[in-house]
Order: structure tokens, then sequence, then C-alpha cells
């Protein structure tokens, strides 16, 4: 016979185990998505060259995620940041998105 305590600690580890790995399966998740959608803008450059270059996308993403951090840092992009989070925060739907992604 089961205790009935085992199926309580069942659901409480295995919820545990969704709340640590969703932040983790979404950023992922988020990653691919955005290289993908980059190595789709960049589709018509490797025509130009001729051949498709591995890893254009990642590299784009790298450059922009490393230029948001740069913007980011200094004043004058930390009070851009402001005024489109604010901005983002007066849109209905998008604001609880926000909120809840932040």
């Amino acid at each position: 016979m089961r205790k009935p305590g085992a199926l309580r600690r069942f659901k409480r580890t295995f919820l545990t185990g969704l709340f640590v790995l969703a932040p983790f399966s979404l950023t992922f998740i988020l990653l691919a998505w955005f290289v993908a959608a980059l190595e789709g803008m960049l589709a018509p450059l490797t025509g130009l060259l001729g051949h498709a270059v591995p890893g254009l996308g990642l590299l784009a993403a790298l450059l922009l995620v490393w230029l948001a951090g740069a913007l980011a840092s200094n004043i004058v992009g930390q009070h851009l940041l402001e005024y489109f989070e604010d901005l983002l925060l007066r849109i209905p739907g998008i604001n609880w998105l926000y909120k809840t992604i932040k």
C-alpha cells in the first residue's frame, strides 16, 4: 500500500523541476528563434556571396546582444531603455507579457 504523502512529494518535486527548467527552456527557445530569424533575414546576403555562410545568424545574434549590452551600459542607452520600457508598459496586453518576461 502506498503512503498518502508519496504522491504529494512527487507532485512537489515535479513542479520544482518544472520551475527550474522552464526559464532555461524558454531562454533557449527564444534564442534559437532569434538566430533562425536572423539567418532568414541574412539569406539574401548569402546569395550575394554565392554560397551559404554557416553560423552567420549566430554571429549576428551575438553582435546584436553585445550592442544592446553596450548601449544599456551608458547613460544615453539607459534613458532610451527606460523610454521604451515605459512605452511597452502603457500598451494593454503587451505590458503583462513584458512584466512577466522581465
